[in-house]
Formats: structure tokens, sequence, C-alpha cells
């Protein structure tokens, strides 16, 4: 059993559903600041995670090389089981993404010297590549519709329907050990959630949002000899 939380847990304010939300209820200076409440073991395996998740935000700066090293590292490193586990659906999201994205885009199976996958996943994509969702819908139901968003065209929809499937599963978390370490690294990925989805309305405007996500979808698998 970890260690508990509760005076910090609820020194945070609500997170509004990231849809529902006008501004950041707690500024990221300010959440920084009570993450110092952590054990500082705890505070590592967090922010950790969420470096591991900066390719969301500039995803052209990293090759999937560098994320797949990442992502290794950050398994290894990561005590906390329940927070291993979120960080390993995130790393198959974007595993599955990019499959899906090869299928839409008509580029065929990768090859020998492509990764098509974070970690473990680009063995399951790679193996399965036949199968229309991997032969993982019953673990990502949520497959067919990105698939469907995808072939549209619909970023922005795309990245909503991504951000409810985790928001939903941090909440899961949250509710399951409410006043864990749980709790709290669930907080700071919503937070992030929230954050990012607030950003497309920032300086650079909607359209600078829309861009974005379109870089992602859009982003080339690199070629490795």
């Amino acid at each position: 059993m970890g260690r508990s939380y509760y005076m910090l847990v609820a020194s945070l304010p609500h997170l509004p559903h990231f849809l529902k939300a006008e501004r950041l209820p707690i500024n990221p200076q300010k959440l920084r600041k009570r993450r110092t409440m952590l054990d500082p073991g705890d505070d590592a395996d967090i922010e950790r995670a969420l470096n591991l998740l900066q390719w969301r935000r500039h995803p052209l700066t990293r090759t999937d090389r560098e994320i797949d090293g990442q992502f290794r590292e950050a398994m290894e490193k990561t005590r906390n089981l329940v927070l291993r586990d979120f960080i390993d659906y995130l790393m198959a999201e974007r595993s599955v993404m990019a499959g899906l994205r090869r299928k839409v885009k008509g580029d065929g199976s990768p090859s020998a010297g492509e990764l098509c996958g974070v970690g473990d996943w680009d063995r399951v994509i790679r193996s399965r590549w036949e199968s229309e969702d991997f032969g993982l819908g019953h673990l990502f139901p949520w497959i067919p519709r990105a698939r469907q968003l995808l072939a549209e065209g619909d970023p922005l929809e795309l990245e909503k329907l991504l951000m409810d499937e985790a928001w939903r599963r941090l909440s899961r978390i949250a509710e399951a050990r409410p006043f864990a370490f749980d709790a709290l690294f669930a907080y700071a990925f919503k937070w992030d959630i929230l954050a990012r989805w607030l950003s497309r309305n920032s300086d650079q405007s909607a359209l600078a949002f829309t861009t974005l996500v379109q870089e992602v979808i859009d982003e080339q698998q690199p070629q490795y000899a």
C-alpha cells in the first residue's frame, strides 16, 4: 500500500472535464509548488512520465527511436505499477495511431528497419498488420472511430476522442484510490490534458492548435538503415 496523500489531494481544486472548462483551475506554478509535498521519488516518476509525453506538443522534434528509448527508461525506473500501466497505455495509443496512419495513407506494412510502435507494441502492430484493428479492438474500442476520423481528415475530433479516452481512464484510476499516489498522478495527467486543450485558444489561436494536431496525424515514420 502506498503512502497516503490525503492533505495534498484535498488541497487541489477540482478539474472540470476539458470540454467544459474555460480556464485552468490551478496555474502551473501553483501546481508545481503543491508537488513539492510529494515524496521525491513519486514526484520524479510523475515528471519522467510527463516528459515522455512532450512529443504530443512537439511531434517532430524527436525520432521514434528516441521516444522508444525514453519509454523503456520510464518503464524501468517507474516504481508505481498503475502509473506504469498508464504510460504503457499512452504508448500503445501512439503505436496504434502510427499504424492507422500508414493504413489510411496506403503506405503498407513497415519495413524491417522501420519502427511502427514503441516498445513491444512495435512487434504487436507489425505481426497483426492484416487486421483492421491490429487485433486490439477488445483493448482499445476507440480504434474504428479513430480510423474513421483519420480517413475523414478531422484532426480536432480525433484529438478530442483520444483525450476523452485518456481522461476517463484517469478518472477510474483516481476513483479507485482517491487519496494515494495514483490519484495524484492522475490529476497531473488530467491537468496536462486540460492545459493542452485550452491552449487551442492561446496566442497561437485555434488554427495553430489544429495545425499541431495535423502534424501529429501526418508525421512520417523515419526510415532507418
